[in-house]
């Protein structure tokens, strides 16, 4: 059980989820991957670098800059990916296909290196093979599939080091930490935890542990840092503005619904999740006491090395604050737009998950030592209940993610009039849009234009400086012969109704999902 050995029949079972996981994954993916407006940075930027080795991404205003608000891990990967399938899109989907199980694996054997029950362990695996965000992370170019790797390869070799502490494996585990950083920014949680670990958590004299905690801070930091080094001798970096903004109520709401979506795994229901909430709260009530009182014969009768590894939880634990941490002090302290749905807490969720299969294991090893039959049933019911809720969840899901889950590669954006409209009448026309990564999508062209915003992205508040961009995109238009392609989505950006009374613009084609203008002089 303990160091991730497992028996034939979980090994079996192990072997099957992950290929059940990367069939799930290629199937919803059939006809291309997930793609979204943060979608746009990495794919251009894998592009570039398999053209040229430098990697470059459109601004707002369809000029090419260099990558700079996002780490290079993700892109070089698809770039790299894209010699051997010929396109960065394909090695997009073909890593995510690879990464799922992969993840799963990883997941498994840190469930076995903190001694987890096998049924936690399995439990654990099949909720996070069949989470909608999981699902989500791996059909979509985006960077959490291939940050999830490195950061759960990270927790691994962590805790195979407060076994052994050999040089090997703290370097190794510094190394993934680095990669889990240079995939995503919010990866310096995996660093800090990881400092934190070894200096205060891990076994050995305190100037050993400070010492290799220092170790292990500098080497994961390097890569980075060295990135960012070059990258300010070639462009200015983006910055963040400090100050104290708290959350608008839509954020909050967003939270809330995320983490209402880890018990009930559906997008609406919400009386149900609200009801499986109740539920949740009252097991615990009643099964921790009932389990906690019969402790004692669970400890008696244990045999050698069936425990909970002492390192692992407090392990998790680190990482779950450090991550949860830092996206609060983010958006109390440096960004007000900051999204607080189910994305942004996605490996908090997996370490919630990792953490509930802990509290399992005691929970059924306690209730196994009780001798009465309603304390063991109280145990495994809601447990149990939660999986097959994932399980039919997770299907659903799966199988309405061509229609609903791909973003701008749903079918109802694939067979898009108004983007067939564009291919086939605005191939070379400068075109102003709200909704920049259906084209992109679409056509490849990096110069389309945004829409300026009309309001605060958090807050109801109009902004000053809309109605000049407003006008300089009326001007830009005019003097371009372009047009502005306006998709019935509200996303805080110019109102329809200013742009269709104005009187320098005429409606060209109307579709169901959007309206096309022009200059009415053109």
């Amino acid at each position: 059980m303990r160091n991730g050995k497992c028996s034939p029949l979980c090994l079996t079972g192990l072997v099957l989820l992950m290929a059940l996981a990367g069939l799930a994954s290629w199937w919803a993916t059939r006809n291309g991957p997930g793609f979204e407006g943060n979608s746009i940075p990495y794919v251009s930027a894998a592009r570039t670098f398999a053209q040229s080795g430098v990697m470059m991404v459109p601004n707002t205003n369809g000029e090419m800059e260099p990558l700079l608000l996002w780490p290079p891990l993700y892109p070089a990967a698809m770039g790299f990916g894209s010699k051997i399938t010929g396109d960065v899109l394909t090695a997009g989907r073909w890593l995510n296909i690879f990464l799922l199980p992969l993840n799963i694996l990883l997941l498994a054997w840190l469930g076995g290196q903190m001694g987890l029950a096998p049924i936690a362990r399995a439990a654990i695996c099949i909720l996070f093979a069949f989470a909608p965000e999981t699902l989500y992370a791996h059909v979509s170019l985006m960077s959490e599939s291939i940050t999830l790797f490195w950061w759960l390869a990270t927790l691994n070799l962590l805790l195979l080091y407060s076994s052994k502490q050999t040089w090997a494996v703290l370097t190794g585990a510094a190394i993934a930490a680095a990669m889990t950083w240079m995939a995503r920014f919010a990866g310096i949680a995996a660093i800090v935890s990881g400092v934190l670990f070894i200096a205060v958590v891990t076994s050995g004299s305190r100037g050993r542990r400070l010492g290799r905690a220092a170790v292990f801070g500098l080497v994961a930091v390097a890569p980075l840092q060295i990135w960012v080094h070059v990258l300010a001798h070639v462009s200015t970096l983006g910055t963040r503005h400090p100050g104290l903004y708290g959350f608008a109520p839509h954020q909050i709401s967003s939270f809330l619904r995320a983490l209402l979506r880890w018990l009930v795994p559906f997008d609406e229901m919400t009386a149900l999740k609200f009801a499986v909430l109740a539920v949740f709260v009252a097991w615990l009530a009643l099964t921790v006491p009932a389990v906690w009182r019969r402790r004692a014969a669970w400890f008696a009768n244990e045999p050698e090395g069936t425990g909970l590894d002492k390192f692992g939880p407090a392990l998790v634990v680190l990482n779950l604050l450090a991550v949860e941490g830092l996206i609060f002090f983010t958006g109390i302290f440096l960004d007000p737009t900051l999204d607080m749905g189910d994305r942004m807490h996605y490996f908090g969720f997996v370490f919630t998950l990792v953490l509930m299969g802990a509290m399992g294991t005691v929970l059924l090893r306690g209730a196994l030592a009780g001798s009465q039959p309603w304390v063991r049933l109280l145990a495994a019911g809601l447990p149990v209940g939660i999986v097959l809720l994932y399980l039919a969840g997770g299907s659903q899901w799966i199988w309405q993610a061509d229609e609903d889950h791909l973003t701008f590669n749903c079918r109802s954006w694939r067979e898009s009039p108004t983007l067939a409209a564009v291919d086939s009448r605005y191939s070379h026309a400068l075109i102003y849009t709200n909704q920049p990564a259906a084209i992109y999508l679409r056509t490849g062209r990096t110069d389309i234009r945004l829409v300026p915003y009309a309001y605060d992205k958090t807050r109801p508040t109009p902004l000053a400086d809309f109605q000049s961009n407003f006008a300089n995109m009326l001007h830009e238009t005019a003097a371009h012969q372009g047009v502005i392609i306006y998709f019935y989505l509200d996303n805080f950006r110019a109102p329809l109704a200013d742009v269709e009374k104005d009187p320098r613009l005429k409606v060209v084609q109307t579709f169901p999902d959007a309206i096309i203008f022009a200059p009415s002089g053109s």
